[in-house]
């Protein structure tokens, strides 16, 4: 919690410690040029006594006679002294008090024409300091300063200031006087990092800090000071910080550090940011890092269906036909390069750069993370429920492919565990596959990798299928896989190359490939294209097309592009 205090004392010029001084006067005393210790005093007198050259201590004495001593002329106490010696002291002209000075010295010091009390110093110069004219309480100051201070004129307690400045605090010819500095203001933050009156309203005071602005209004009347304006610009954590704002017409616009571009509608009167409150949807609410993780979503997601997952540990969900985003959520330290979400859209099935499984669990409008499970040295690039939602399949880059599946424990309780580790391809596992019926009671896998290899499973004990042995048509949830016979004029046509192609997806309703590159480049064939001569329309989109995926209706495409942070939505017409 922090303060804001403001401090007025009224001091008028060379007003000090409630004292008025003028030029010489000192200790409160009036004295007039070698003027000492309370007495009038002419010159060479001494002790209160009026004595006459050469007189010492109330007694006519002659020349050379003092005290059984035998001294020089003028000698007197046993001690040697030139003229006007007295009190058994060696001194000068105007010598006093047993110290061997110059003129007007006095008590032990050397010091100039009248000098006072053990200091060295000039005209007027009194206790103990170094100092001019007007000088006061051993400091060396310039005219009316005052107490242990290097200060100009009209300075007070210890501070180097100007005028009109008082307790530590520069504040402008704003000030409202007569204030009582018990007067504060308690703000709901950690750090103020300024202060300041506003120039066109004095009696406005702004204060600024790393999560705040607020507006106070001083009323000199009653020496008070109010709360006038503070506004919360809570946008949420998942939005990261502010980064930029923009004033258009009646809105503010807003930039975050997370990439998101919010919206609010200002006040027509009054405060322009008085009861401001931010619109439900942002305008635009992506990824700031790496993006390559996307797939669509089931029916049960309401006003969604598509997720994306990033290496920035965002999780967002959009919805295509309003091109909004409805919800995002931040793990922090995650790094996600692949996602998929099962049937129910309970279950949100995640692969990390660093081979770690995560399963979220949909709960009180929160992904609760329910399973982390370090599964390869390498990264997983690859996610996928199966149809019913009781296995997963993850693609790793070291070739395997893990199957984890959801399991009744002895005691009831449901724990997802490593069911079997697929191994047989050369290359990074670059798609996946479930079959859409269960065959001899179990789900077929299907699966590809980098080395352009195509792979059979069998999900149940984890063994490879010979598909030339199965005389009936298999269907698939999904055709992510990038070895097959019926696009293999995409693949090996006269556009595009096996080892270009980055990711594709097929719309089976109005039979419609696309596929992506590494070169930027998103491709639209007509299916099947068996023909190596098969024509597509070509369409420039990221620096590298990453994944890509058409929605559930089949109305969109969306790509993703790695390093651009990007999500493009495009509409097929």
């Amino acid at each position: 919690m922090t303060k804001v205090t403001i401090v007025n004392t009224g001091i008028t010029d060379d007003a000090i410690d409630n004292t008025a001084i003028t030029d010489d006067a000192l200790d409160n005393t009036n004295t007039t040029d070698d003027a000492i210790d309370n007495t009038d005093i002419t010159d060479d007198a001494i002790d209160n006594t009026d004595i006459t050259d050469d007189a010492v201590d109330n007694t006519g004495i002659t020349d050379d006679a003092v005290d059984n001593t035998g001294i020089t002329d003028d000698a007197i106490d046993n001690t040697d002294i030139t003229d006007y010696v007295i009190d058994n002291t060696g001194i000068t002209d105007d010598a006093n008090d047993k110290t061997d000075i110059k003129d007007d010295a006095i008590d032990n010091i050397d010091i100039t024409d009248d000098a006072i009390d053990n200091t060295d110093f000039t005209d007027d110069a009194v206790d103990n300091t170094d100092v001019t004219d007007d000088a006061i309480d051993n400091t060396d100051i310039t005219d009316n300063a005052v107490d242990n201070t290097d200060v100009t004129d009209d300075a007070i307690d210890n501070r180097d200031i100007s005028d009109d400045a008082t307790d530590n605090t520069d504040i402008t010819k704003y000030i409202v006087e007569n204030l009582e500095n018990t007067n504060y203001w308690q703000l709901n933050t950690e750090l103020i990092c300024d202060i300041g009156f506003n120039k066109k309203y004095p009696e406005v005071l702004v204060t600024v800090g790393k999560e705040h602005i607020a507006w106070f209004k001083i009323y000199p009347d009653s020496k008070t000071v109010q709360l006038s304006a503070h506004p919360d610009y809570e946008i949420g954590k998942a939005n990261g910080g502010v980064r930029m704002l923009l004033m258009h017409v009646n809105r503010l616009l807003i930039g975050t550090t997370m990439n998101a571009l919010l919206s609010a509608k200002i006040a027509q009167n009054g405060s322009p940011i008085k009861d401001v409150s931010l619109d439900e949807f942002p305008i635009t609410q992506c990824h700031y890092d790496d993006l390559r993780g996307i797939s669509v979503l089931p029916p049960s997601w309401t006003h969604a269906d598509v997720v994306t997952a990033g290496l920035d540990g965002l999780i967002c969900v959009y919805n295509s036909g309003s091109c909004k985003s409805v919800f995002k959520q931040h793990l922090k330290g995650f790094k996600f390069l692949c996602v998929d979400m099962d049937i129910t859209g309970q279950l949100l099935a995640l692969g990390s750069r660093d081979g770690h499984l995560h399963i979220l669990e949909w709960t009180n409008d929160f992904w609760d993370e329910k399973v982390d499970q370090k599964l390869s040295k390498d990264r997983l690039d690859v996610v996928k429920f199966s149809p019913d939602g009781s296995m997963i399949a993850a693609g790793g880059h070291d070739g395997a492919v893990y199957i984890y599946t959801l399991r009744t424990k002895i005691d009831q309780s449901i724990a997802w565990e490593l069911h079997c580790k697929l191994q047989g391809h050369g290359g990074a596992i670059n798609g996946l596959d479930w079959s859409s019926e269960k065959v001899d009671d179990t789900y077929l896998l299907r699966s590809t990798s980098t080395a352009m290899e195509l792979q059979y499973w069998t999900s149940s004990n984890g063994s490879v299928m010979n598909i030339n042995t199965w005389s009936g048509k298999l269907e698939w949830t999904t055709n992510r896989c990038k070895v097959d016979a019926s696009f293999a004029g995409a693949l090996c046509g006269k556009q595009l190359h096996a080892v270009d192609v980055t990711a594709l997806d097929l719309r089976v309703s109005d039979s419609l490939l696309a596929v992506g590159d590494n070169k930027g480049n998103i491709s639209l064939f007509r299916y099947p294209c068996i023909n190596s001569a098969a024509f597509s329309h070509e369409y420039k989109s990221h620096d590298i097309v990453h994944n890509l995926c058409f929605t559930l209706c089949g109305r969109y495409l969306l790509s993703v592009g790695g390093r651009d942070s990007c999500l493009i939505q495009w509409e097929v017409l």
